[in-house]
């Protein structure tokens, strides 16, 4: 707590106040920011330009910049090298830098106090009047931010303005602002927004007036020329001052290790720094090391983590997203975002395609709730739905699949396909088993005539069966008869043997695949033992070739389906 005590003899220090309230590592050039990423030369020069067009553009109609992109495209290293840039030309008024990790600046309590700061050292004749306004009312920085940005910025500039000996043209113009999805409430990002906005519209004089917004999207330009260029260049630097001895000799980087790398970056930077930082490190042998990244695969058991800094970044924006969903749904689930998207992983990898609807009835989410699960994620997941209203999970990057399959990188946050599967049977069997006998029925009718609740039973009809596949072929003894459990009740096999047959009598095709799995599966569990040790498999086994020989009568034309084959037994 600050003393604001109106004793004259000690009167209030305006400019010591408003550092006390600012947060200095939010600045662009400090200390505490040590080796803050920056464009490597010659990379990023088409982004740059355009960007410093607008820089030094005060009449532009467009009037805010927001530069979008998933997590590491590259977007702080723009606005840093951007704002170092505007500050040696004396365009930067100021810039506050966010970060999720610093307790100083993941929140946007110092926010107007830095900006104020900065506008006051790079406009000096709002000094004063900024000075005088925080001695006048010592508590300002208890008011709202809306209070404190026309206070202690706007103002400030006007008065400045309305001096004889004013220059305006003189003047710096242009703030920056870095991670606004940093800062850790929603509430606070949006309410951020709109002082910014406020800013950028004030009705007079130095701060620009209203206009439109000039949107970068990162996602829209392709960097791989760039990123080429830039690990071409560092790893030949650290070829070149390394102590070890390359064996064989010969020009390092070879090309192809680059273009694996390349290649495997897909446009993002953040691996490509990443690999560079690695690789950095003196104590280690570069050209040994360069080809363990080369080889590297998730589940890989290696001391050396060559991901590190990137996993800390994947597991902050899981975490980050987390944190937002529990406190919005009041859950001490601290796994919920993860393991949906691991169970949404499953079906990507298997090509099923449910409709977004259905999906939440199948696991009992109210309506929009996936899109809820999601709506924090939207710098590692590319996409998650079609334009035909269908899940399908698509990341910005294939190094978030391997941060969520190897435990050694996902940590605490990982849970492996064997329990995906687990779950995802669990759901499956309770889905079947409860499903209406006019459901399964209604699966005769074309896909085309299929209602929301059609598309529910059909779903774990596929499901069911990749997730029994990765137990068995995956899982241990514990797991397996886990599955064993959860598949052993009757009323279950009826619903889905006679829900199959209606719909293996309509599609072949399907039918068939699913008859090919099927035999597949059985011959893994038999060559495990089940049919022989384990009571429970046995019958699981014997009902799937029943099911099997079914779909094959149906193929070769001698079961003729009608109503009364579908009797269904009582639940």
């Amino acid at each position: 707590m600050f003393d604001y005590s109106t004793n004259h003899s000690d009167r209030v220090n305006g400019m010591q106040l408003l550092q006390e309230h600012m947060a200095p590592s939010a600045l662009y050039d400090s200390s505490e920011r040590f080796d803050p990423p920056k464009c490597d030369e010659d990379t990023r020069t088409g982004l740059l330009e355009e960007l410093w067009g607008w820089v030094e553009n005060p009449s532009t109609v467009d009037r805010m910049v927001c530069i979008t992109g998933p997590a590491g495209s590259g977007k702080s290293a723009l606005q840093q090298t951007t704002v170092e840039e505007a500050a040696e030309h004396n365009h930067l008024l100021a810039a506050f830098f966010f970060s999720s990790g610093d307790a100083r600046r993941n929140h946007p309590g110092g926010f107007v106090a830095t900006l104020a700061y900065q506008v006051s050292q790079n406009i000096g004749e709002t000094r004063e009047p900024m000075i005088q306004a925080i001695e006048r009312d010592p508590r300002i920085f208890e008011r709202s931010r809306e209070t404190q940005a026309r206070t202690l910025i706007v103002l400030p500039i006007r008065k400045a303005l309305a001096l004889s000996n004013a220059s305006p043209s003189s003047w710096p113009s242009n703030i920056f602002i870095d991670g606004v999805d940093e800062c850790r409430n929603e509430e606070d990002q949006s309410h951020l927004l709109r002082i910014l906005q406020s800013l950028a519209i004030s009705e007079r004089g130095h701060l620009k007036q209203s206009g439109l917004l000039y949107h970068i999207e990162l996602s829209n330009y392709d960097a791989t020329s760039d990123i080429r260029l830039y690990l071409r260049r560092k790893l030949h630097d650290i070829g070149c001052n390394s102590e070890y001895a390359r064996t064989p000799t010969g020009p390092w980087p070879p090309s192809k290790d680059i273009d694996t790398l390349v290649d495997n970056a897909s446009g993002q930077f953040i691996y490509a720094s990443t690999i560079v930082k690695f690789l950095s490190d003196r104590r280690r042998n570069p050209f040994k090391h360069l080809q363990l990244v080369l080889t590297w695969a998730p589940g890989t058991n290696r001391r050396e983590q060559p991901f590190a800094s990137l996993d800390a970044l994947y597991a902050s924006i899981f975490l980050a997203a987390q944190e937002a969903y529990a406190k919005s749904r009041d859950t001490e689930d601290d796994l919920v975002i993860v393991r949906s998207i691991r169970m949404f992983q499953l079906l990507a990898k298997h090509s099923i395609k449910p409709h977004v609807s259905s999906m939440e009835e199948i696991l009992s989410l109210d309506g929009g709730e996936i899109q809820i699960i999601m709506s924090d994620l939207h710098s590692i997941v590319k996409s998650w739905g079609n334009q035909a209203g269908r899940l399908s999970l698509t990341f910005h990057h294939k190094s978030i699949e391997d941060f969520l399959q190897d435990p050694k990188r996902s940590r605490k946050l990982f849970i492996s396909d064997v329990e995906v599967a687990l779950i995802w049977l669990e759901i499956c069997v309770r889905v079947v088993k409860s499903a209406d006998d006019s459901v399964i029925q209604g699966l005769s009718a074309r896909s085309n005539d299929w209602d929301n609740c059609h598309w529910t039973l059909f779903s774990p009809l596929n499901i069911y069966m990749t997730s029994l596949e990765t137990v068995l072929f995956e899982g241990t003894d514990v797991q397996i008869n886990q599955a064993g459990l959860l598949l052993k009740s009757a009323t279950f096999w009826t619903h889905f043997t006679t829900s199959c047959k209606f719909v293996s009598a309509r599609d072949m095709n399907w039918g068939m695949l699913m008859s090919r799995n099927m035999k597949s599966l059985v011959n893994k569990a038999r060559s495990l033992g089940l049919s022989g040790s384990d009571p429970n498999w046995t019958g699981i086994l014997t009902s799937i070739e029943k099911w099997r020989d079914m779909v094959n009568k149906l193929h070769e034309d001698e079961w003729r389906p009608s109503s009364e084959h579908f009797r269904l037994m009582g639940k």
